[in-house]
């Protein structure tokens, strides 16, 4: 047993090297990483190592959006100009714009990334316009521009009141329940 927690150290000064690379570098390493743990010998490499592609594409997630947050500020305080000054920090190339319609009525802008770290594009929405309310849910994100209605059942942005929003029925066994009442 001691063995096998004294055998990971060196797989954890790689992980260490690989965990702080951009990119384009990271995506290259981690195959090569993975492969190497999924043939190890060690039982808990197995256990321990997989999650560092995951970790780390969340990570870049992350500087994805808080750059989509100040490439949206400065766009609100000095205009379309702006905009050219704070790009993709994970991709190097400019976020896409476009308005953000609801209800016919322009209410903002939004912001996306061809970053799929987590299985869909990053983007962030803007309200800049006060108008009738409504809510975005996006635990898979958004699969087209031009599709807002539900996508996968997990995504919804509709005026409130909506049938998919009103009470239910307590979760059971404290499972949560989903707005499309899947659990």
């Amino acid at each position: 047993m001691i063995a096998y927690v004294k055998g990971v150290d060196a797989l954890y000064d790689e992980a260490d090297v690989l965990m702080t690379r951009p990119h384009a570098e990271f995506q290259a390493a981690i195959k090569a990483f993975n492969e190497r743990v999924g043939n190890h010998p060690n039982l808990f490499v197995h256990m321990f190592f997989p999650i560092f592609e995951n970790c780390r594409n969340k990570e870049f997630a992350a500087q994805v959006t808080l750059a989509m947050l100040r490439a949206g500020v400065a766009y609100r305080l000095a205009g379309e100009a702006a905009l050219k000054e704070f790009g993709d920090p994970v991709l190097k190339e400019p976020f896409a714009f476009r308005r953000f319609q609801f209800g016919g009525d322009d209410r903002g802008f939004e912001l996306r990334s061809k970053f799929h770290g987590r299985g869909f594009e990053e983007a962030m929405i803007f309200v800049e316009r006060a108008g009738p309310s409504f809510q975005v849910l996006a635990t898979l994100g958004f699969e087209s521009e031009s599709r807002w209605d539900s996508i996968r059942g997990e995504f919804a942005c509709r005026s409130s009141p909506h049938p998919a929003f009103a009470p239910t029925q307590p979760p059971q066994n404290g499972q949560r329940e989903r707005p499309n009442g899947t659990k």
